[in-house]
């Protein structure tokens, strides 16, 4: 394991290292047990930017701190709107709340196969959406998650209009699975027809579909959907699905 450049190491003395974290400009002190620990999960270790006994991740944690620099209002693990379960991420504002499922804690042995879908269910009859993000989404494709709250939340800055744009279908699979890769979610999934739409020659929306077998049929579907990040082209689902 690899101390990051984020960090130097002033004194360890005693099982304890005094350290000071580049980032924040805080000098603080961890032992050596919670400094391994952190170290070997890849975890800020820092214990002002993150104290030691929070129950929040840090990962979580690392959500709300970016909401907060888009100045968005937000009530962390607001405890009265689902008695006696609790939203991680309320944003009264918008009507969304955000629920942040550690690999751990909300794997299947842990939580019912029902539990997420119920609590969506629950905030549903509020009035509020609820967004999963889960662990490794936002530590291997935090872009994208940004981009889609951003979405939600209306402070998307690169507006497009469909109408602008020209649609193709896209032939090229190397483009197709590079904007799949770097844009949607869920990566990459094969299709048999690609729709996108150009903005000055550039692709900036992109739906494919494609035949799966369900319950024993074949049935065509919408694969995937996505923009290109950090971008709302207006009316392009219309569009791509009218094919004109």
């Amino acid at each position: 394991m690899v101390l990051s450049n984020d960090y130097d190491i002033i004194e360890y003395k005693e099982m304890i290292f005094n350290i000071s974290h580049k980032v924040c400009g805080n000098i603080f002190i961890i032992n050596n047990g919670n400094f391994n620990e952190r170290l070997k999960n890849n975890l800020c270790l820092c214990t002002v930017c993150y104290p030691i006994g929070d129950n929040k991740s840090i990962k979580e944690k690392e959500i709300i701190n970016w909401l907060k620099d888009l100045y968005i209002d937000l009530i962390e693990s607001d405890k009265t709107i689902l008695r006696p379960k609790h939203l991680d991420i309320y944003l009264p504002n918008h009507n969304i709340a955000i629920e942040f499922n550690g690999l751990f804690w909300h794997g299947e042995n842990k939580v019912d196969k029902n539990y997420h879908l119920n609590k969506s269910l629950m905030c549903q009859d509020k009035g509020i959406h609820l967004m999963h993000i889960w662990e490794d989404e936002w530590i291997f494709k935090q872009d994208i998650v940004k981009s889609i709250i951003k979405n939600k939340l209306n402070v998307i800055e690169n507006k497009i209009f469909a109408r602008n744009c020209v649609l193709k279908e896209v032939t090229d699979s190397k483009l197709v699975r590079k904007f799949l890769d770097d844009n949607h979610i869920q990566g990459y999934s094969q299709s048999s027809i690609k729709l996108g739409l150009y903005y000055n020659s550039e692709l900036v929306s992109l739906m494919t579909f494609g035949y799966r077998h369900t319950n024993s049929k074949k049935e065509f579907e919408l694969i995937r959907f996505c923009n290109i990040l950090n971008t709302n082209v207006i009316g392009a689902s219309s569009k791509l699905l009218d094919g004109k």
